[in-house]
């Protein structure tokens, strides 16, 4: 009992440390004469975070737009439910729904943090585990923490599914990961993970409870899906509105050579970095036996490339758990690579928020 209370207030630290750096950054920045006079709300709530601050108060649409021109054609399918339906509830309430998406990310990254620390001690030693729980809290990633963007629930509901998996709890494991493939299309990919955890770690055979399983984490896509087709009638319009945004794919069957230099092309520096690095972090989980990790990751990170695409690769790297794993573990037992690593994560990590605010798209 007085272990698992010294992680609570151990998270309550790491996430108030994470708030009272995002305070004094947004105080620092709100200063500057081409913000002054901008309403934070505003400056968070970007890009991707309007469509979801639309579907909070309006729902999903039933056609694409018209107007204006730079955006017809578009519409709001591409976003998953979880997230928007989550804020919903505190717009519900009464709460604005600039502020509801906001707030459901607070809510989760606290949770993250609680869940990623005694994840982490598994792991590694006890000083490491905080060490890289302080990584893990100061994250780049805390722009899209702090704004109305779906990668914190999905964040949530991966290290609740992965925890899930490693204890057993199989049932607890599959309700993870149904609302895990309801946040965001990659979730369906657990699939995976709890495939090779029972059929090749566990060596059980196919069973009507394992086939259960597999069902409810496959339920918050398949319930996407039908919702899509009863509302604008294609299951599958989450997918084919991505045409609409230009991620039209590329042939890697005829020429991979050159569908790998257009794809890497089509990504700003941070993406060209982040993927490179996934060819350093991803086969590291595999050298670890962390095999399970390595499909999530591996797989949910191959997803875009496959579009052609490194649009939001950032974004997506820096939502996988497994990253900061991978961080955790490569530092241990080297102080220099510890500091190097706060070091790094503290210069992305206003980097990040003074793209963002000013509105460079390269954070994205």
């Amino acid at each position: 009992m007085m272990l698992k209370h010294s992680r609570l207030i151990e998270s309550i630290y790491f996430f108030v440390l994470s708030r009272l750096v995002f305070g004094i950054e947004n105080n620092a920045l709100i200063r500057l004469s081409i913000l002054k006079g901008k309403k934070i709300v505003g400056l968070l709530n970007q890009w991707d975070s309007l469509w979801y601050v639309d579907i909070i108060k309006h729902g999903y649409m039933v056609v694409p737009l018209s107007q204006p021109p730079e955006l017809v054609g578009q519409a709001d399918w591409a976003f998953f439910p979880l997230f928007p339906l989550s804020a919903k509830v505190l717009y519900w309430c009464g709460i604005p729904a600039a502020w509801a998406g906001i707030v459901v990310n607070q809510i989760a990254f606290f949770l993250c943090i609680w869940l990623f620390i005694r994840l982490m001690e598994k792991l590694v030693n006890y000083s490491q585990a905080k060490f890289t729980t302080l990584i893990f809290a100061l994250t780049p990633f805390n722009i899209f923490i702090s704004a109305s963007y779906s990668d914190t629930v999905f964040l949530l509901f991966s290290l609740l599914a992965f925890t899930n998996l490693q204890q057993e709890k199989y049932w607890s494991a599959a309700l993870s990961g149904a609302f895990l493939s309801a946040s965001r299309f990659f979730g369906i990919l657990f699939l995976a993970s709890y495939a090779y955890n029972i059929f090749i770690r566990k060596r059980q055979m196919p069973s009507l409870k394992i086939g259960i399983q597999m069902l409810i984490i496959s339920s918050g896509l398949l319930l996407f899906m039908l919702y899509l087709y009863c509302h604008v009638g294609d299951a599958l319009a989450f997918y084919h509105i991505q045409q609409a945004w230009g991620h039209t794919g590329v042939d890697w069957l005829s020429n991979p050579l050159r569908a790998l230099n257009v794809t890497f092309m089509s990504g700003n520096t941070y993406a060209k970095w982040f993927f490179i690095l996934a060819f350093i972090w991803i086969p590291y989980l595999v050298r670890k036996k962390l095999y399970e990790y390595a499909l999530f990751a591996g797989l949910s990170l191959l997803a875009p490339v496959v579009l052609g695409t490194l649009w939001s690769f950032t974004r997506y790297s820096l939502s996988m758990f497994m990253f900061y794993v991978v961080i955790g573990m490569v530092t241990e037992k080297n102080q220099s690579l510890r500091y190097l690593a706060l070091i790094i994560t503290l210069i992305l990590h206003f980097a990040f928020y003074m793209l963002w605010m000013t509105g460079d798209v390269a954070v994205i």
